[in-house]
């Protein structure tokens, strides 16, 4: 899975850049067979005192999600960024799954009948 970070009226220092990387690898490495890029994109909101955090990821099997969080300070955009992502994720590929396993079953019950 490839990371990009990217950032608006925000100083993106290799440091900070590294340590968004990792903690986006490190909170969708479950999901990592199924994601081909994720794009991280961070916004210092001048006008309203708040900083958004959205991360788009686009899936091996074609399409794109993408979740965004708006909070006081970066750090916690970014905690709730990945939350709701680890959530569409768990709903979108969890379901995929289990609607395979459930498909599957039904196939080989009908077969022997």
């Amino acid at each position: 899975m490839n990371v990009e970070v990217r950032g608006r009226h925000v100083e993106l220092n290799p440091e900070l850049r590294a340590q968004v990387q990792g903690r986006v690898q490190g909170a969708l490495e479950r999901f990592s067979g199924h994601i081909r890029r994720a794009t991280v994109r961070v916004v210092d909101a001048r006008n309203a005192q708040s900083k958004i955090c959205r991360i788009t990821l686009d899936m091996d099997a074609g399409g794109q999600f993408y979740a965004e969080e708006t909070s006081e300070t970066l750090a916690a955009a970014i905690s709730g960024a990945l939350d709701n992502t680890r959530t569409l994720l768990r709903r979108t590929v969890g379901s995929r799954q289990r609607g395979l396993a459930r498909g599957t079953r039904r196939v080989l019950v009908d077969m022997h009948v």
